[in-house]
């Protein structure tokens, strides 16, 4: 009786904690769509540095694996059309993000960090992404750079 009581209070737990993770996934990728916007509110440049920079991260791996997984869908002759409003969009956000400046030397400490950053913290990102969608990741920064130098004339 007693080992019953407590094959049935694991199994409780266990089907308790997987979905509580299942539903935090399922709400994340269901918001995923609406935090590209989010970068740009004023709730998310009220944040701490840490919180906001690590928010930042992953919206942006979330948007890069969605976009990834629709280049990889998408039929060869529609590939082209999708890579240049891909780049369109960069450009646009760049120069945005440009004009926003200030010049109090932000530009200057992004920089320092990403010379300090950690050869590991680089390696546990790219392992946390399986290596499917790493590989769909990887294809499409190749297509993107090879069609802005189709687009440059080079």
């Amino acid at each position: 009786m007693k080992r019953k009581n407590i094959i049935i209070i694991t199994s409780t737990i266990i089907i308790v904690v997987a979905s509580g993770s299942l539903a935090m996934l399922a709400k994340i990728r269901r918001n995923s769509k609406l935090d590209l916007e989010y970068l740009q509110s004023d709730e998310f440049r009220n944040l701490d540095p840490n919180t906001r920079r690590t928010t930042a991260r992953s919206v942006m791996r979330q948007a890069m694996t969605d976009s990834a997984e629709k280049y990889a869908k998408l039929p060869p002759e529609q590939r082209t059309d999708y890579l240049d409003k891909i780049i369109d969009t960069m450009e646009t956000r760049r120069r945005e993000f440009r004009s926003q400046q200030d010049g109090t030397g932000r530009r200057e400490e992004r920089r320092q960090r990403w010379r300090n950053r950690k050869p590991e913290d680089a390696r546990e990102r790219r392992e946390s992404v399986d290596p499917e969608t790493r590989e769909k990741m990887d294809a499409l920064r190749r297509a993107i750079r090879q069609r802005r130098r189709e687009r440059r004339g080079d």
